[in-house]
């Protein structure tokens, strides 16, 4: 059973697009009984996001690695260390990026795979 919930939103100079992100996550997060951490990772951040991170109620950690890699990884760092006291085995981990909406539910539905001729595929010498 889940215990506990992080989201990672790893951001670089996102004031103006963290907001739309922040308020769709609050209304996910409303929808679920468990405590959920929603952790913006601020990375190199040289405009207002982490004043708008924390207004709308998110956990801030600031790095400086102009890396969205280093970010989803410091965040998910961070959420392991907030959710230390539940079972590893019990905490569901998410990451969405800062331009990013998630829907209420918190789930997209399901998910199609592209038709064979839109996927990418690496090109075979004959």
């Amino acid at each position: 059973m889940i215990e506990a919930a992080g989201i990672v939103v790893p951001a670089y100079d996102e004031e103006t697009l963290l907001p739309s992100c922040l308020d769709a996550l609050q209304q996910a997060v409303h929808s679920v009984s468990i405590p959920v951490h929603v952790l913006v990772a601020a990375d190199s951040c040289t405009d207002g996001t982490v004043a708008v991170a924390r207004a709308y109620g998110a956990e801030v950690i600031s790095i400086q690695a102009r890396s969205v890699g280093a970010a989803r990884a410091a965040g998910m760092a961070e959420v392991l260390r907030l959710t230390a006291a539940a079972d590893p085995a019990a905490v569901w981990l998410a990451t969405t990026d800062a331009d990013t909406m998630v829907p209420p539910s918190g789930r997209s539905g399901p998910r199609r795979r592209p038709p064979l001729s839109r996927r990418w595929a690496p090109e075979v010498p004959t």
